[in-house]
């Protein structure tokens, strides 16, 4: 999903106030969209459906589990009016819960994923960045990618910068599944649909990386590249 500059902009003043609430929090992206945002009545639905799926991708880099399983397997109604429950990962981590999906940092094993994404979220950074801008820890957050003839994985990761806030999504193709000849090797691990974009702080600067030219379509303010 590649979340446009707005949307996440909202998403994340929504998360941001999320990660206030107790434990058990219950509420709905609308409710949470006129809270924090006043959206009134007449917002679209496609915006609320952008938002409600931008905040559900983008939970885990602010330490959440937002618990909807409660509608799974029922025909209820749009999801931006479905209730979830919130959860803080480390406090779920601690106590046993949510364990296949907490942060890597707040549990005792790996995901079979994090070693590829950090590896290719590293290779495309280094490409668009100075290297001693990047921070040394990095979120993300990922999700299935239904294909009939690969492992497709949607990535999402977000960080800040001297100044500068940076969102980069791509779709890994993580060289598993598929049919390939008996004993013939797994292909490398690529990236597709990259889309790294950065936006000011305190301003209203915006700029974009194009990977196939490894070029930002703006310079970087002169901070960020380490001038």
């Amino acid at each position: 999903m590649s979340i446009d500059l707005e949307t996440r902009r909202d998403a994340e003043t929504i998360l941001f106030a999320l990660e206030q609430a107790p434990d058990g929090f219950n509420t709905t992206t609308y409710r949470q969209a006129k809270a924090q945002l006043g959206c009134d009545a007449d917002a679209a639905d496609c915006y609320l459906l952008d938002l409600h799926a931008a905040i559900m991708l983008l939970s885990e880099a602010h330490g959440l589990k937002l618990d909807m399983s409660r509608h799974d397997y029922k025909e209820e109604g749009l999801p931006f009016v479905l209730d979830y429950d919130v959860w803080h990962r480390k406090d779920a981590a601690a106590n046993g819960m949510f364990d296949d999906e907490a942060s890597p940092e707040n549990r005792d094993w790996r995901d079979e994923h994090d070693g590829i994404i950090a590896d290719t979220i590293a290779g495309i950074l280094f490409k668009a960045l100075p290297a001693h801008t990047i921070p040394p820890k990095l979120r993300f957050s990922y999700e299935n990618v239904p294909a009939l003839d690969a492992e497709i994985l949607r990535v999402c990761c977000g960080f800040e910068a001297a100044g500068l806030s940076f969102s980069l999504d791509f779709e890994l193709n993580t060289g598993r599944g598929g049919n390939r000849i008996f004993l013939e090797p797994e292909p490398e691990p690529s990236a597709g649909n990259v889309s790294l974009t950065c936006e000011g702080m305190d301003d209203d600067f915006t700029a974009a990386w194009n990977p196939d030219t490894a070029k930002w379509d703006k310079p970087l303010p002169a901070k960020q590249q380490g001038k």
